[in-house]
This record gives C-alpha cells, structure tokens and sequence, in this order.
C-alpha cells in the first residue's frame, strides 16, 4: 500500500494568510513533491473567503475561532471540512483510512470521558494524527530547542493514552522532536511498537524563515493497515522514553515564597492548578472532613453507620499511566498502602474506572485507616479520595449475612461463589487449588472403608467441578457443581453449615494457609447449556468493537487490490480455498467461487458440484492431518457492505459434533432461526433456489461420526425480524470450545508474516493431501 502524503499547516488568522495558504497549497500540489492527498490547519483559524476557494484534495481545519465544539466533520464546502473534537477515520482514495484525533482549546480531561472512553477501547492501539492547540507537558525532553511555550498536563494526559505517532500543535516557530516511545495499550493483547514524534507549526505569514516554517509534508502508512514487521523496519535507532509519564513532568524546584505560595515558574496550567488546591484542601479543618456528605442545599452532615466497614476511594482515573484502574495492576498497589489496616477486599464496579470500595474486617479499622490518612491518600504519586462508604453498601454482618440465599432458597443452584482473600497472591493458581480441594472433598465423602473403591471425579462426571473468574485479577469466581446435592456437599463440608460462609479454620486437606478467610456462599442458578450460560440475548460472550474496515473492494475477487493473496492455498475450476483472516484452527479453510455471487455456494449447480469435492478432499485432510472431524458452515445472507459466497470449513476434535449441534439448536431456537435438518437424499439445490429463497440462508454441517455428518439448514426471511449473527458459526465454536476470544475474527487475526508462514504450511499439507488421492 503506498503512502499518504500529507501536508500540515500553521493556523490561519487574517485574510492575507488565507491567500497565502491557497496558493501555497495549489503551488505543492502541482510542484515535483505532489500531489498530495489531505492537508490539516491545526490551530485556531479565523476565515472569511476560504469557503470560496477550490481546493485539489480535502483540507479539513482543526478549529475556528467562536465555533462551538462538537464531535462531527463540518462540510464549509467542496473539499474543505472543519474537523472538531473527537478520533475520526478519513478515507483517502485506495491508500487507507487515517485514524485522527483533534482536541479543543483549552481542553479539561475530566469533560472529555467519550474521548477517553475511545483510547480505553480494547481495540485502539493507536492513531495517526493527534491535533492539539497547546503543547503537552513533558515534551520539551525531547526537543532540541528551549522553548517559552506554556504547556498542557491535560494535553499531556490525553497524549499518553492516543499514542499517537504525530502529534502536531501551534507554536511561535517550527520545532520539531526525537522520536519517543508509548507506553503499551493496558487494554489491548498487542504490544504497541510504533514510535512518536511531535512537531510544532508557526502561524502561516509572509516572509516566513526556516525556523518559523509554517507548512510541513510527511508520508505514512496508516497505522493499522501496517504489520508488526514493518513497524519494526521503521524504527529508529534512537528513541527516548514517554515523555509523558510522570517521571518526565518538570518537577517544581523553586522555594515558597513567604506566604507559602509557589513562584510558579515553568509550570502548566494544570499544574499550578492542582497546586493551589492542594493549598486549598490543606488550609480546611482536618476533623473528619471525609466523614461529611452535603447535599447542594443541606449542609448537615451525614452520621456515618457505625456498622459500616466500606470506604469509598475516588481518583483512580487521574493516573496516566493507568495502573489504579485495572484490577490486575492496580488493586497489589491498594493492597500494600491498606493492608496494615486488615483490609479484606476491594470492589470495583463494572460501570466505573475511576473508583473502587474497600472493605475492611471492623469499622474501627475502617476509621482508624480514615484518621490516619485525612481523608487522602497518594497511592504511586497520585492523590485519592477517602470517604466512608455508603450505609447501604455493606451494613453489619448479620444484615449482609441475611441477604445471602439460603440451602432452600438455592434448590435449583449447583453454583457456589467464592471470595478469595486479600492474602492470596496468585489468584488463578488459588482458584484451580480450591477447584482440585473440592472435588477431593466430595471424592473423600463418598469413599468407602477401604481406600481401594475410591471413586474420583476423573473417572465420575457426578464429583467433577468447574471453576470460573469473571476477569483476570479478580478475587472473587463461581465454582459449578454436577448437582445441587454435590454443592451442598462440598460447602456442609467446608463451612460446616449448607447455607455456607468462612472456611473452617481446621478444615482437613487445605492447599495452602493463603485461603485463610475463604467465603463460600450459594451463587443464583444459571440456565446452562453444554457450559454456555445462556440469556435473552444469545451467547453471553463479552462483546468486542472493532474499528470499521478500511478496504472498499470485495475481499475475496481475485481481481481487488483488497485480495490478500498470500492467504491462499489452492484454485480450481470454478473455486479457490484460502486461509481466513484470524483462523480458528490452522486447517481452517475458506471455498470461495472465483465469480462473485452472494446468492451463496450452493445456488450454481457446477460450483456447488465443485465445492462438495473439495470438501470432501478437506474432510481427508483434516482426517489424516490432524485426526480430526470436519465442521462447515455458510452464512449467505447479503450484509451492508456487500457480500460474496464463501464456505468456512474448521477442523474440530472427533465426537465433538454431539456438543454442536446440542449447542447449535438451543441458541438458534432462542434467536427465532428454526433450523431444519435435512435427510441425506434430500436436493439441498432445490430447497435454496425455490421461490422464497431473495434473502439467503444458512447452511451447517456438524460431524456426526467419522466421514459422516448431519445437514441444517434455516431460510432466512426479511420480514420475520430474525437477525443471524454474522459470526455465528464461530460463536457456535467458541461456546463449545469454551473460548470466548474465537466468537469473532478480529481477535484472532495474526501478523502477515505469521498468516504467510501458516499458509504456506496449509497449502503444502493440502497439495500433498491431493496427491495422496491420485496415487490411490
């Protein structure tokens, strides 16, 4: 793919810069260094006549003096746009999208959540462009130059988070910085390699230098059309840390004056900001100020419950680095500050990132944490609120006892939960000690006298027991029993009551002293379905945005510049089999007709003759190669972007097949699609191509027993409402394999040097699978 050329301009701020910038950029266009593709006027600008002028390629502005911000493109006229505040993805003609960010003037972080909220995302790793009037504090580390410039921490806290690999802003002259690195995503599987650099551009004005150049050219790839490898190629040698970690901020060196105010030199807005607050909040009286809670028109305060062991903890979100937000990060941090105060656990809404609660054994110990710490606390150079929490939150603990369910109220549970405690430093292997304690618990208490007729869960599926973390780092999970009886079981057991509660302190057989303070309680039923739980919406998977695809052209016509060709593995007649982006398995194998249809494999009599002869060779392959079944499955059901036939075949394990489809029924009955199983001698052309069959189907194949499988089909009907999911063959796999990050192909999708290296591997093991069958 081959670059973007873009041009960056200085803000413009009369009419004789706006002449000024029309012929400049009619002038680059036509020169030797053009044509160019997009060009962006960061900054504030002021216009008059620009909305008369006709320019080559789109121009989008950064900003107008008195416009009001909002998160859209504004069209001005032909080829001119004002982009405002918010991440945009800017199509340029056959080269990609550009993924840019713009902020406001004056930008405050805490009244840009949505903006936040889209770096956070599990798949931003990054943009292209990042837009800002001021400059972000920290960034004169790497810059060659001194500069006077008043710098942003706001600006700065947005910069380490949109990874950026331009980040362009206004200054008095043209300055430009060394490369540095990004911290990686907290959020995303990859690991951000890309690099960033910041360049500053001067108002445009005649007459201009060197040093106060007022337009600037780069060429790049967008950023997610690039592999891992040619990220790598990029790099430069040199490359200075983050500037924009809190290690990098200048530090305030100079004394207090007098009246213990700061001389306030070289420092951000932001930073003498927090400073006079922090003045502010220490002036006030000390007296259990956390223990106040006014309303906007009351100011008595609230008595505190005296039963109350939660204090609430805010300012998580202040930490750039975002350590304090995470569970798995943040919550060994809290545990060291608060541990001594015989902190139990800590509770992080899913709602929330900037705030946790913490629950501590007593309230004396709650209050004694409060009065030690005034009501804040700095947790790795980031200032916390401390604040009782609310009363209804966590009340004595006879009254959180009762709103437990009972052995009775949880007849229809075979699911217990568990609360770790803070004690424990490993969690996964906590849990899977406490899953393996269980299941011995239950072998032990049917074992008879002799240590010979012992049965085990190995070998009984009724003493078998399944652990479940709802995240990574979370002290707290499920454990699903076989039956009820087995649950009461275990917890009569382990608690000593079958109501349950803390762990026995002499319970026989415990793996380690860390489950000291364990809590078993019973968990609400669940409508399970071969281990899937199962709601109103569907599969209960964690769902993911991806951000939209770039290319225009069909995927899978030979003949786009869209075709990834690398990825396949054999042609034929009228077909050819490709690797899928982001595979199941390393023999899935997509059968795609080379002629584009979206009427679906089987609506051709001579591809759909084709189409069953490969499958049948595949079904050889994955036999043979990896002694496996075949699972296949069509969706041919016309999409927005367009649609072109194609037959996903997977190889899954042998007996399988039973799971599938028990699975495959149960969540297509709860969506409305009535699958129809259809007999061996039935004409499967002669269902598709009837009259009723303008809106498509979808077609699966489940393996049955070797070679042999069982047909379903469903009629897809617009007018029913009845939506199938674009990938649900692969949450039909995901489900039964119990591997949530399958249900979609973007969270599989490999490096083009990995996708070459495994396709070249496919297409060998299938060329020598077709020359098997042609010397049998």
């Amino acid at each position: 793919m081959s670059k973007i050329k873009i041009l960056l301009f200085g803000p413009i701020f009369d009419p004789e810069s706006e002449k000024l910038f029309v012929s400049k950029i009619n002038a680059l266009h036509s020169s030797k260094a053009g044509p160019f593709d997009v060009a962006f006027v960061v900054g504030r600008s002021t216009i008059d006549s620009l909305k008369e002028s006709d320019f080559p390629f789109p121009v989008y502005l950064h900003g107008l003096k008195g416009a009001q911000e909002c998160d859209n493109i504004v069209n001005l006229a032909t080829n001119l746009h004002v982009l405002l505040t918010g991440v945009k993805s800017i199509s340029i003609t056959n080269k990609g999208d550009l993924i840019v960010a713009t902020l406001p003037w004056n930008i405050r972080v805490d009244s840009q959540s949505d903006l936040m909220n889209h770096f956070k995302h599990a798949s931003y790793t990054g943009c292209d462009l990042l837009l800002s009037h001021e400059w972000p504090q920290g960034i004169e580390s790497c810059m060659n130059a001194a500069t006077n410039v008043l710098m942003s921490f706001d600006v700065a806290h947005v910069a380490l988070q949109a990874r950026a690999r331009y980040h362009v802003s206004v200054g008095d002259s043209f300055q430009q910085s060394t490369a540095f690195d990004h911290l990686p995503s907290i959020t995303h599987t990859v690991k951000t390699l890309h690099v960033g650099r910041f360049l500053s551009i001067a108002p445009i004005r005649n007459n201009s230098t060197k040093d106060t150049k007022y337009v600037h050219a780069v060429g790049i790839s967008p950023l997610h059309s690039m592999s891992t490898a040619e990220l790598n190629e990029q790099r430069p040698a040199v490359v200075q840390p983050c500037p924009f970690t809190d290690t990098s901020y200048q530090k305030m060196n100079e004394p207090l004056n007098g009246n213990g105010k700061s001389a306030g030199a070289n420092l951000s807005e932001a930073s003498i900001r927090r400073i006079m607050n922090e003045e502010r909040t220490r002036d006030q009286p000390q007296q259990h100020r956390w223990a106040t809670k006014r309303s906007r028109n009351d100011d008595t305060p609230i008595e505190v419950d005296p039963n109350c062991t939660t204090l609430f903890v805010h300012g998580l979100h202040y930490d750039v680095s975002g350590r304090l937000q995470l569970a798995e990060s943040g919550d060994p941090l809290l545990q060291n500050v608060f541990s001594k105060f015989n902190l139990q656990s800590i509770r992080r809404p899913a709602s929330s990132s900037s705030f946790c609660f913490l629950e501590f054994a007593t309230h004396e110990h709650a209050e004694k944490c409060l009065e030690q710490f005034g009501g804040h606390v700095r947790v790795e150079g980031v200032e916390l609120t401390l604040k009782w929490g609310s009363s209804s939150g966590k009340t004595s603990n006879a009254d959180s006892k009762r709103q437990r369910l009972t052995e009775s109220e949880a007849k229809d549970s075979s699911t217990v939960y568990f609360k770790l405690p803070p004690s424990v430093f490993d969690v996964k292997l906590a849990c899977e000690n406490l899953r393996k304690w269980m299941e011995n618990t239950l072998e032990d208490a049917l074992a008879g006298p002799d240590d010979t007729e012992k049965v085990t869960a190995e070998t009984e599926p009724a003493l078998r027991v399944q652990a479940r973390l709802p995240q990574d780092g979370a002290f707290f999970g499920f454990m699903d029993f076989a039956s009820h009886a087995a649950a009461s079981m275990a917890l009569a057991t382990l608690t000593g009551s079958t109501d349950g509660g803390r762990l026995l302190t002499d319970a026989t057989g415990k793996p380690s002293q860390d489950l000291d303070g364990l809590y078993l309680h019973w968990a609400k039923a669940d409508k399970r379905e071969n281990g899937i739980i199962e709601d109103s919406s569907g599969f209960r998977f964690e769902r993911q945005h991806f951000p939209a695809d770039s290319r225009k052209d069909c995927w899978f016509c030979l003949a786009s510049e869209d075709c990834e060709k690398h990825l396949i593995t054999g042609v034929y007649d009228l077909c050819y089999s490709a690797m899928p982006k982001g595979p199941v398995h390393p023999g899935h194998v997509l059968l795609i007709p080379v002629h584009h249809s979206s009427k679906g494999a089987f609506a051709d009599p001579a591809v759909a003759e084709e189409i069953e002869s490969t499958k049948r060779m595949l079904r050889e392959h994955a036999s043979r190669a990896y002694d496996m079944d075949l699972f296949v499955f069509e969706r041919a059901i016309e999409t927005i972007h367009g649609y072109h036939t194609h037959v996903q075949c997977v190889p899954v394990e042998r007996g399988l097949g039973v799971k599938l489809q028990a699975t495959m029924m149960a969540q297509a009955n709860k969506i409305g699609v009535h699958l129809r199983e259809l007999s061996s001698d039935l004409n499967l052309k002669a269902v598709i191509t009837d009259d009723d069959d303008s809106a498509g189907y979808f077609y699966i194949e489940v393996p049955d027993s070797r070679n042999c499988y069982k047909r379903f089909l469903y009629k897809h009907n617009t007018d029913s409402g009845v939506r199938v999911p674009l990938q649900f063959g692969r949450e039909i796999l995901a489900a039964v394999l119990g591997k949530p990050q399958l249900a979609h192909w973007k969270s599989c999708v490999l490096d083009r040097d990995q996708e070459a290296a495994l396709a070249a591997s496919l297409r060998m093991s299938l060329n020598n699978e077709k020359q098997s069958e042609h010397e049998e």
